[in-house]
């Protein structure tokens, strides 16, 4: 074989092209759990009740094209409605209040205590200057050195940012989501637009055969963060992993007072 033809062979690397659609291993059967398969061109369908169907009821198929359109209808129109935003912002708004006063009263123990522990090492020090250092005061005092430096750290380091939510999150939601749904059919941004939707969803899942006009009906659960973050937008927290995470811990406090709300969607913290 020609090199020149066999490098050429080894640098198309097909599943490299291979188009990776909205929905790709987010979309599985409501009946059994499993992913959805192709099932014909642009079709999809559950393998298993397909192959077994003692296995699984959930018997038929739907083109993804109108899966797609469904899942972003759903994104679009049916979440973050004003009223139950308004509803989480209030909530949000007093769960980050009362975690405010908790810190500020923790910081305030922890000074006491810090000053306190100096106050005692200071009495050592004074002890030891006077050649009354004994070896159990000497244990006292490293173990107090050590004290005085975890508490220094404690109160050192920096607190989650806290994120403010504003009045107007769900229609500036809306808009954003708008804009990826249209940039979906711009040849040369769905793939940026494509990754940015994909965050938003966690699963969705297809039953068959019910009344829905499409002939399916589908139950979407979203990440709330992610949800967030897309109204939030230059707004979101700065700082990568760790500015997620305390938006994550701030909304994982805050559902205990709001409630699931954002119905129809489920949502996974």
């Amino acid at each position: 074989m020609d090199v020149t033809a066999s490098s050429a062979i080894r640098d198309v690397r097909p599943w490299e092209h291979r188009r990776q659609h909205l929905l790709t291993g987010l979309a599985v059967c409501a009946g059994c759990g499993t992913s959805l398969s192709n099932a014909g061109r642009d079709y999809l369908a559950c393998i298993t009740a397909k192959l077994s169907p003692t296995s699984c009821a959930n018997q038929g198929s739907v083109r993804r094209s109108v899966l797609e359109e469904a899942v972003l209808d759903t994104l679009r129109d049916r979440l973050m409605q004003d009223d139950m935003v308004a509803a989480f912002i209030a909530a949000f708004r007093e769960a980050v209040r009362t975690d405010g006063q908790e810190q500020t009263a923790e910081q305030r123990r922890l000074e006491a205590e810090l000053m306190k522990v100096r106050q005692d090492l200071d009495g050592l020090d004074a002890t030891a200057r006077q050649g009354r250092l004994t070896e159990r005061l000497h244990r006292l005092m490293v173990e107090l050195e050590a004290k005085a430096e975890s508490l220094e750290a404690a109160l050192a380091s920096p607190s989650p940012p806290l994120v403010e939510l504003p009045d107007n999150l769900a229609a500036l939601y809306r808009e954003r989501i708008a804009d990826l749904a249209a940039t979906l059919d711009d040849p040369e941004h769905r793939i940026e637009a494509r990754d940015r939707l994909r965050p938003l969803i966690e699963r969705v899942a297809v039953r068959f055969g019910t009344a829905d006009p499409r002939g399916v009906e589908i139950t979407l659960e979203g990440d709330l963060v992610a949800l967030l973050s897309l109204g939030l937008g230059a707004n979101a927290p700065k700082a990568g992993a760790a500015g997620a995470a305390g938006l994550r811990e701030q909304v994982r406090s805050v559902m205990v007072v709001a409630g699931a709300g954002f119905e129809p969607a489920a949502f996974r913290l």
